[in-house]
């Protein structure tokens, strides 16, 4: 039994090297804002999909059967309530491209009824639905299964190392602009030069934070709580607090990966549209010298 997949395939032949040689080197550390932004939430998905581990979806509600498709009284393919497919290989060649990958935007078990009832209609079977299919309002309120993340590996890595040396290089870089920016004049006043400082001093303080530090003094300002009233709260408080934003970073977590994967399916997809457009054009390019 294999699960239904789809994917790109990219022929080697059509594969070019990038020409490094004519590109311009940056120091990240003074590109743009957006650049660095960038670059940094990339490298941090990276790492924290590097560290996490699967989430435990053997006892989830939508990974349940929804329903089996039987052939003469043998099952062919079986759906759960996500709308994964399994089949066997041969099987699952003849329906590649033929199933639908959503309905109306929608997984679930909408999109596990649609494909079932695609199969049974190219192979002639029949859909039988299981005793724990869900409907699509009860798997929509389904908590999504969550990844774990080793923070503390994560933390030890010499890539994680270098990218808290290079949001360093980017807080000095920011602390040097600012300074300059404001310069004071003759007429400041030494309480005017003071507030300029201290407002540098500030920003440093902030920026030699480490993300999760200052993600969670954010997740306390939406409680309406400062770092200094939290550490005098109760234990009890302190706990539920913390449990609270282990919840939010490990949904952030998920999101960032699902995100992360997009982006390099689209990637993979942009590279292929490139390769294909490449060859193409080499194609009309020998049939005219063949002329």
């Amino acid at each position: 039994m294999t699960h239904e997949t789809a994917g790109f395939d990219l022929s080697a032949a059509n594969v070019r090297a990038i020409d490094t040689s004519k590109l311009k080197k940056i120091n990240i550390a003074e590109a743009s804002n957006e650049t660095f932004q960038h670059f940094v939430e990339i490298q941090q998905k990276f790492l924290e999909l590097r560290f996490s581990s699967g989430a435990d979806t053997s006892q989830h509600p939508g990974y349940n059967s929804y329903a089996t498709v039987t052939l003469n009284g043998k099952v062919v393919a079986r759906l759960d309530n996500n709308g994964f497919v399994k089949t066997s290989n041969d099987l699952g060649s003849r329906l590649h491209g033929e199933l639908p990958g959503d309905v109306n935007g929608k997984t679930g078990p909408v999109l596990a009824e649609a494909r079932a009832e695609k199969i049974a209609e190219l192979l002639g079977g029949k859909v039988e639905r299981s005793a724990s299919a869900l409907s699509q309002s009860q798997y929509e309120g389904l908590a999504k299964p969550q990844s774990n993340i080793d923070y503390a590996a994560m933390k030890a890595d010499p890539a994680y190392e270098q990218l808290q040396k290079t949001k360093q290089a980017r807080s000095a870089f920011l602390a040097q602009q600012m300074a300059q920016s404001e310069q004071p004049t003759p007429e400041e006043s030494t309480a005017e030069k003071s507030t300029a400082s201290d407002a540098v001093q500030d920003f440093l303080d902030y920026m030699s934070k480490s993300p999760e530090e200052r993600y969670f003094e954010a997740f306390l300002k939406e409680k309406g709580l400062t770092p200094e009233q939290f550490a005098n709260l109760p234990s009890e408080e302190k706990e539920k607090i913390m449990e609270a934003f282990e919840q939010r970073m490990e949904q952030q977590a998920m999101i960032s990966a699902a995100e992360s994967m997009t982006a390099a399916a689209a990637t993979k997809a942009a590279a292929i549209a490139t390769t294909q457009t490449a060859t193409a054009s080499s194609r009309r390019e020998q049939d005219e010298r063949t002329r």
